[in-house]
């Protein structure tokens, strides 16, 4: 770690446990941590938590692309073409007066507000006029995200929202009361599931400095909300009767070795498996096996690239036997992903 940086105590905690932890525990390669996480380690430090949500929000959440990358200008167009598809011509219209008298972001391409004033109304078309009233974008982190019929609005919130929309229509819903997320970025889909459902305990499993970024960001948005903080320990005896007091989590990786089976009724990992290679992504599935007890819903590209090789889910992680699909699909509005949902077996035996 560099000591230039000027690091909160929390992270710096963190970041100790961390890199102090064998390659193999962490969950991620060297080559990953060396050439992705140092960076987002130092966005951070420089540009502070007050900014994440057009700093490291780039990185954690595919909606918000940087204008610089390739392909950029191809997966923004495909969006609008989407929507468009999607939308009546009046809905177009108002989007696009809207967009006029909004003054562009610095943060992000030319086309994000018209993208996330289309995107808003899709969801709303979606039956989920009661949801999107409820819920606006916080302020937190100053997100690129917009005024609209007296609220903020973004594109991060509305993925979330679709994301949430799959999985209500697919599942018992109401027999969900425990939900685990591996990679949840900054926390913004359990957010909103926190919010729309009476999820009982919601565990956040990362490494800084996405870990430290979520538990401060639900624990500003949700105060009310009973939170168990990362920090070290060996058993889950040691940590039982506070684990099941929380209603809030923050694990490192290698602490969900430790959780009793079963005893999660949702599983999700939206776009984090894109950052793994094959044995990290195997090792989380036998995980999922033996801790989920109901559902894994699952958002990936389509297929990705890591370590130099090609990844395509069906092809490359052959999901268990006893996992039975609900939905294999492309995500709306993100023609380049896929969501997956999967009923899991009651059993923790791994059938391949």
């Amino acid at each position: 770690m560099n000591n230039n940086y000027n690091l909160p105590e929390e992270l710096e905690a963190m970041l100790l446990d961390f890199y102090m932890m064998p390659a193999k525990k962490r969950y991620v390669s060297d080559d990953w941590v060396n050439k992705i996480n140092n960076g987002r380690v130092a966005k951070l430090a420089a540009t502070g938590y007050e900014n994440f949500g057009h700093t490291l929000a780039i990185d954690y959440c595919a909606w918000l692309e940087d204008p610089s990358m390739p392909g950029v200008s191809k997966l923004l167009q495909s969006k609008i073409d989407y929507l468009c598809r999607n939308l009546g011509s009046e809905e177009i219209a108002k989007a696009k007066k809207v967009a006029k008298k909004i003054p562009p972001s610095p943060y992000a391409a030319k086309d994000c507000n018209f993208i996330t004033l289309l995107l808003w109304q899709y969801v709303k078309n979606q039956g989920l006029q009661k949801e999107s009233k409820m819920l606006s974008e916080s302020s937190e982190g100053d997100p690129t995200a917009i005024n609209f019929e007296g609220k903020l609005i973004s594109q991060g919130l509305g993925y979330s929202l679709l994301e949430y929309d799959t999985i209500r229509k697919n599942t018992d819903i109401n027999s969900i009361k425990s939900i685990m997320s591996i990679g949840p970025g900054y926390g913004r889909t359990a957010y909103v599931f926190l919010r729309l459902l009476k999820v009982q305990k919601y565990i956040l499993i990362d490494i800084p400095p996405a870990l430290y970024v979520a538990q401060r960001y639900l624990e500003n948005l949700l105060p009310e909300k009973k939170i168990f903080k990362y920090r070290k320990f060996t058993s889950f005896r040691e940590i039982e009767e506070e684990f099941e007091k929380a209603e809030i989590v923050f694990l490192m990786p290698w602490q969900i070795e430790l959780l009793p089976e079963k005893c999660i009724d949702l599983i999700t990992a939206i776009l984090s498996f894109d950052d793994m290679d094959i044995r990290t992504i195997k090792r989380y599935l036998k995980h999922i096996n033996t801790l989920g007890k109901r559902y894994f819903y699952l958002k990936t590209w389509k297929e990705w690239t890591n370590e130099n090789k090609i990844i395509k889910w069906k092809e490359s992680c052959p999901i268990p036997k006893s996992w039975k699909t609900l939905v294999y699909r492309s995500c709306r509005a993100q023609a380049d992903y896929s969501e997956k949902l999967y009923k899991l077996p009651r059993h923790s035996k791994l059938e391949h």
